[in-house]
């Protein structure tokens, strides 16, 4: 097994749903992906049932199938909200890609687009 497989198999596995959305209408891939709250030093945590959550990035890391490439004018959809990427990028291992990491910011609602 690939280091990349064993990764796919992993989020298979303990990964969350996220769905990859390339433009404001277009919401098409999907599959798995783990997303948490980078830790920040000087900000309020947001209160939630499982204590406080930072408010600001977040981490993303996701299926090698699943790419980010070219996902500037789009957004991540996770748990029903949607995430500006603030920056992404391919990780290799091996020659192959092993998963894409990425930081994402909770979208303004109101902003209507990035």
């Amino acid at each position: 097994m690939s280091p990349g497989e064993a990764f796919a198999a992993v989020l298979e596995r303990y990964g969350e749903r996220v769905k990859v959305c390339r433009g404001e209408e277009e919401c098409g891939e999907s599959g798995k992906a783990f997303v948490q709250p980078l830790r920040q030093e000087r900000q309020d945590p947001l209160p939630t049932p499982l204590g406080g959550a930072p408010q600001g990035r977040w981490r993303y890391l996701g299926h090698p199938q699943l790419s980010l490439e070219g996902i500037e004018a789009g957004y991540i959809l996770w748990q029903g909200e949607k995430f500006e990427v603030v920056n992404a990028c391919p990780v290799y291992l091996g020659g192959q890609v092993n998963h894409w990491r990425a930081i994402l910011k909770r979208r303004d609602p109101d902003a209507g687009g990035i």
